[in-house]
């Protein structure tokens, strides 16, 4: 962007972006970047005004394409800049979400389909893909009317989780939407299908192996006025407790989120009490709605468990002191009442018994002095002193 030319304010507002978002990625993609949002505001006057009178919004928009590893360029449709409610969003589309999910680690792929009225489906389960036959050259008004979507993820550990909505669920979150309460106007309706395709891509989200890229993505869409944020009801996503007699419905439960809190169990069984904390954050990261409620059930009953042990040790400890203090004193008392002959013997005694103790609490092996003074070669002078044995 050449400074010679007079530039417009929102222009000015994406050139000022430009520190910030090389914090998060190259300046090459920036310049890219910033072409195709001078590109989007040109092809849109409603667009430009409100960059115009939200420079802010436009300006944090950006950012997240950064933050997110996106891109603005309408080939790719992963995200747009959109003006809604007064202000510029980043409009993060059900592609840019498994794209933000797939690039951060958090699953290996997905895919989202609508089912028409005259397709063949069977739903197999939560684990199974399910049966969808249809003839993709159809026109969709010979496949009827849209009854549901579905949604294939693949996990990390390869393992498949299915998600689905019916036409009566999708209808419910459009009807959340703030532009489609208004007057009925928005993405519901210019492009229901690709709506009802990123409705049940963010219910699946749900199940994903939650990290800071994804979560974020999440949270833009939810704020984005679409009514994608009812869907935090359905997942429980905000629910980070589980109270102490609840019992959680382990068939919920994906074997995902299993098998990762079984790895983490036992890496916290390795760990001293300071890693429970740590491990509770990476669960609350990983980990949303059922799932986070079962592995942060599980890492709290071992942490208790471990805390009860803990305790148990140190009463064990107090109670051997206190035995040793007492028989130390109890000795103390024999020797000072005991005849000469007494008193060299059970002094002598006392303290190889002490001797024992401490060797045992430090090495875990009680210490045989007696042997060890017989395993040595004795000196020219024990051996005048020592007598001699027949």
């Amino acid at each position: 962007m050449s400074k010679d030319i007079a530039l417009t304010s929102w222009e000015k507002t994406i050139a000022d972006a430009e520190e910030a978002f090389t914090r998060f990625a190259d300046p090459k993609v920036f310049a890219k970047e910033s072409i195709f949002a001078i590109q989007a505001c040109k092809a849109n006057d409603y667009l430009a005004s409100i960059a115009d009178k939200n420079p802010q919004t436009l300006r944090m928009a950006i950012i997240n394409v950064a933050t997110l590893g996106l891109t603005l360029n309408p080939q790719q449709k992963l995200a747009y800049l959109v003006p809604r409610k007064g202000a510029v969003i980043l409009d993060i589309s059900y592609q840019g979400l498994r794209y933000v999910a797939v690039t951060s680690g958090s699953i290996k792929n997905a895919i989202a389909e609508n089912v028409y009225s005259n397709d063949v489906f069977q739903y197999n389960g939560r684990f199974e893909k399910p049966i969808h036959k249809f003839d993709p050259f159809a026109k969709l008004t010979d496949r009827g009317n849209i009854i549901g979507s579905y949604c294939i993820s693949i996990l990390p550990d390869e393992s498949i989780l299915i998600d689905t909505m019916s036409l009566e669920e999708i209808e419910k979150v459009r009807t959340s939407s703030e532009l489609y309460k208004k007057d009925g106007s928005g993405p519901w309706k210019d492009w229901f299908e690709r709506m009802t395709l990123k409705t049940v891509m963010r219910r699946a989200s749900s199940s994903w192996p939650r990290n800071k890229v994804v979560a974020q993505a999440v949270a833009i869409i939810d704020n984005s006025g679409e009514g994608l944020a009812l869907e935090n009801q359905y997942s429980g996503s905000q629910t980070y407790t589980v109270e102490p007699d609840q019992k959680i419905d382990e068939t919920k439960v994906d074997p995902y989120a299993i098998s990762f809190t079984e790895k983490l169990l036992k890496r916290l069984m390795e760990s001293d009490q300071s890693a429970f904390e740590a491990g509770k954050q990476l669960v609350k990261e990983r980990l949303s709605g059922a799932n986070l409620s079962y592995a942060l059930d599980k890492v709290e009953k071992l942490e208790k468990e471990f805390l009860n042990k803990s305790k148990t040790n140190e009463t064990v400890t107090d109670d051997t002191k206190q035995t040793d203090t007492t028989t130390a004193t109890t000795a103390q008392e024999s020797v000072v009442s005991g005849d000469g002959d007494k008193q060299q013997g059970t002094s002598e005694h006392v303290t190889t018994e002490s001797d024992k103790n401490v060797s045992s609490n430090v090495t875990g092996k009680p210490e045989d002095k007696t042997v060890a003074q017989e395993s040595r070669p004795a000196t020219s002078t024990e051996k005048k002193e020592t007598p001699s044995k027949k």
